[in-house]
């Protein structure tokens, strides 16, 4: 019968639609992975500069830079076709952000990590640690098992803050029901109001922002005060672009994620750790075994730093935390007092 004949097209075009969506975001996603490998690729060369001579080692740099270009224009290339491919959901401020810095690469300064991992292994919290710092200025970083993932807490509340301002610009019926809990989220790390956030746009969409914007090592994979069965999980690298992104302005909505992380009401580690009177946006995250901070110090020239620890004694760790922020802050401003 024709009502039947109809129930089968539409039954076809459905099958169709869902068949094209999958393939649409099997497309993306490879390309995002090759968009970070290559990424990551240019990262490793631009390092590999740094402490190069100009003159005595003149080849080698002209070797590297014509590397970089290489893979600068294969960037590009995984750009268009990423953009090709996933249409407005492809994550076109972030490629264009990141193509932007690579643009002109400089290279970094690593910084003699031996003392701070001293003091960590020495510390009487125990447990497993990871420390990322960069001189916003400078380039200087220092880093001390930046890539591991690590149990995030409540630094997590980053990416959905992220994930949230994200939403609202693509849907802005969102706003409503989202902007008014982003502040109680971060400013208190209230966890009743990023379950709200949550529920609002699924794990699925925090994790598909997460991904599309290079923070490999992060994910969400429970809400807040939910039973451990499973973690969420960060790393103090991927923390540190994240913000990196925020201070440099290089998100739609940064102004109104760092006035939330200036009005932190936690500011026991990081914050403690450095001079009374230096500006501190931070982002806490603990639980009974873990003790995370995350922050942009306004002070050495700028510049972010990540501690995230795990199965640790919460109230000692906490001592550590500060000691690192310390410490790094010493270094960046060549206090060696």
């Amino acid at each position: 019968s024709r009502a039947n004949a109809k129930s089968a097209i539409s039954s076809i075009d459905s099958l169709t639609s869902t068949i094209r969506s999958d393939a649409n975001t099997h497309m993306t996603n490879e390309w995002s992975k090759y968009y970070r490998e290559i990424s990551k690729d240019i990262e490793e060369l631009t390092n590999s500069l740094s402490g190069l001579d100009e003159k005595k080692d003149a080849d080698e740099i002209k070797s590297i830079n014509d590397k970089i270009e290489e893979h600068k224009e294969k960037l590009s290339e995984a750009e268009t076709s990423l953009i090709a491919v996933g249409g407005k959901s492809a994550p076109t401020n972030a490629l264009t952000d990141a193509v932007s810095e690579l643009k002109n690469p400089q290279s970094s300064t690593t910084i003699d990590s031996s003392q701070i991992e001293e003091y960590i292994k020495n510390n009487s919290a125990g447990g497993s640690w990871a420390t990322y710092a960069k001189n916003l200025k400078t380039g200087e970083i220092l880093d001390i098992n930046g890539n591991d993932s690590m149990i995030s807490a409540s630094v997590i509340k980053l990416y959905i803050m992220g994930a949230a301002y994200d939403a609202i610009d693509q849907d802005p019926s969102l706003k409503s029901e989202i902007e008014p809990y982003i502040s109680d989220m971060i400013s208190r790390s209230d966890n009743d109001a990023t379950n709200h956030i949550i529920d609002v746009l699924g794990m699925d969409r925090i994790n598909g922002y997460i991904q599309a914007n290079g923070y490999t090592e992060t994910s969400l994979n429970r809400k807040m005060l939910a039973e451990r069965t499973t973690e969420n999980y960060t790393s103090a690298k991927d923390v540190a672009n994240f913000l990196e992104k925020v201070y440099n302005n290089e998100m739609n909505h940064s102004e109104e994620m760092l006035g939330h992380l200036k009005a932190q009401e936690r500011t026991s580690k990081i914050p403690a750790g450095v001079p009374s009177g230096v500006q501190v946006a931070n982002k806490t995250g603990e639980l009974d075994n873990v003790e995370n901070d995350a922050a942009i110090v306004y002070g050495g020239g700028d510049y972010v730093i990540v501690v995230l620890s795990e199965d640790v004694e919460p109230g000692t760790a906490q001592e550590t935390v500060r000691g690192i922020s310390s410490m790094v802050y010493k270094e960046y401003n060549n206090d060696n007092e």
